[in-house]
């Protein structure tokens, strides 16, 4: 008889985050709209944002593997992250829609985030926060910012 080795993350615990992100998502339920909840990070430095973000987004998604951004938002970001005992791939492309980041799975599960600029006024970053979240909101991103 031959011993197999399952390698997946059940009992696996995830790191807590060291601060907790400004994020809000919509309830798990089939999805709608453009995006699955906002974030509203403290700076355009993607390798100092992500760790807290992807240790409350694994709670949902499990392990992650990768996040994709737009080149042109974020301060220059290194190819990998080590974060949560492993390393995330990070891929900027200039394609990747505006204001939004995306959080996939090792599952291929995703979470489609809209980001809120870091320097946006706090009351309208909440209410930008809560409209994205907002379960059934089918809102287009740019409709969410404006």
């Amino acid at each position: 008889m031959t011993l197999i080795h399952d390698h997946t993350d059940v009992g696996q615990r995830n790191s807590p985050p060291e601060h907790t992100p400004r994020l809000r998502l919509k309830p798990k339920a089939p999805r709608s709209g453009y995006v699955d909840g906002a974030w509203w990070p403290h700076s355009d430095d993607l390798a100092a944002e992500l760790p807290d973000l992807l240790a409350v987004l694994s709670v949902r998604l499990g392990r992650i593997d990768r996040v994709m951004y737009n080149l042109n938002e974020w301060a220059k970001a290194p190819r990998k992250l080590a974060t949560g005992g492993r390393q995330v791939r990070l891929d900027g492309y200039q394609h990747q829609p505006t204001s939004t980041v995306e959080v996939l799975g090792v599952n291929r599960n995703r979470i489609a985030l809209l980001v809120v600029p870091p320097n946006v006024d706090p009351d309208q970053a909440h209410s930008t926060l809560m409209a994205a979240a907002a379960a059934g909101n089918d809102s287009t991103v740019n409709g969410l910012l404006n």
